[in-house]
């Protein structure tokens, strides 16, 4: 045989195998590159809930005819997507799938959740459920997310008077103490805004002028509560009563005369004897 087929035959075979030798390497690469690139940008997604966002959400959130959703597919690698879609599509096709929740990309909603994280929150008067929770400062109550109940007034009655926390120099204030005897309420005269999230709330109850306020007899002490979602009157200890959508009992209340420690304007000593005492309050979840 010639050189010129020896060089022939060896010049095809040694091209071949270096196109092989190019694809395997491209291949390496490639895969390298991927392998990269997935664990740099996998996104960090919400824990996968039997939840789902709800046709009033789809109603509500309707912008435009189109409703943006955090769509649970079943890859493992990205287990959610971001899709816009019809009104009817997001009712008929996302209702009721398990994991889609309401999203949105504008930064200046409190649904903003670009990357699918679970960051958003619903905002006043959006129809609630298990998919998201409602914004800071409120609370899913039938259905909706609502401000939560906040406390605005007490009053420790003993007849033919009582103190009030919103009591003024010419009344008899009602001074109220956290559970760590920190002021409450330093203002004579103001109300409270105390937030009544679920859980427990203990108060420590004081005020001047035990002997001239009718409050000799402590089997006569009630309480008058005042709220942003409503009243409830006469309470005592195992007192159960209904504050928008949440249930509060009175766990624990007691009242009765102490030492001097607070005047009707402050809580400087005056000489005259005190009522002291706690509440307990006990909200449930609405």
């Amino acid at each position: 045989m010639n050189q010129g087929v020896l060089l022939e035959r060896y010049g095809h075979r040694h091209d071949r195998r270096t196109a092989v030798r190019a694809a395997v390497l491209r291949v390496g690469i490639v895969m390298i590159a991927m392998t990269g690139c997935s664990s740099e940008s996998s996104p960090v997604t919400v824990s996968q809930s039997n939840a789902a966002l709800t046709e009033d959400q789809c109603n509500f959130f309707d912008v435009n005819g189109s409703v943006q959703v955090c769509h649970h597919t079943s890859s493992t690698t990205h287990p959610f997507s971001i899709i816009r879609v019809s009104e009817q599509a997001c009712i008929h096709a996302h209702a009721g799938h398990a994991g889609d929740y309401i999203t949105s990309t504008d930064p200046d909603s409190t649904l903003f959740d670009p990357t699918c994280q679970g960051q958003g929150c619903l905002a006043t008067d959006a129809p609630c459920d298990a998919t998201l929770p409602c914004c800071d400062g409120l609370t899913c109550s039938n259905g909706t997310c609502a401000p939560q109940c906040t406390l605005t007034d007490l009053e420790l009655g003993a007849p033919p008077n009582g103190w009030r926390a919103s009591g003024t120099c010419g009344e008899f204030k009602l001074f109220l103490f956290d559970d760590s005897n920190n002021l409450i309420d330093p203002v004579v005269g103001a109300g409270l805004d105390i937030p009544l999230a679920p859980g427990t709330h203990t108060f420590g109850l004081r005020g001047d002028g035990f002997d001239n306020n009718g409050g000799s007899d402590p089997g006569d002490f009630f309480l008058n509560l005042f709220s942003s979602c409503g009243n409830a009157s006469n309470l005592v200890q195992g007192s159960v009563f209904t504050l928008g959508s949440s249930t509060v009992t009175v766990t624990s209340f007691t009242a009765d005369s102490d030492d001097d420690a607070v005047s009707p304007c402050s809580t400087t000593p005056n000489g005259s004897t005190d009522i002291a005492g706690s509440v307990t309050l006990q909200v449930g979840s609405p």
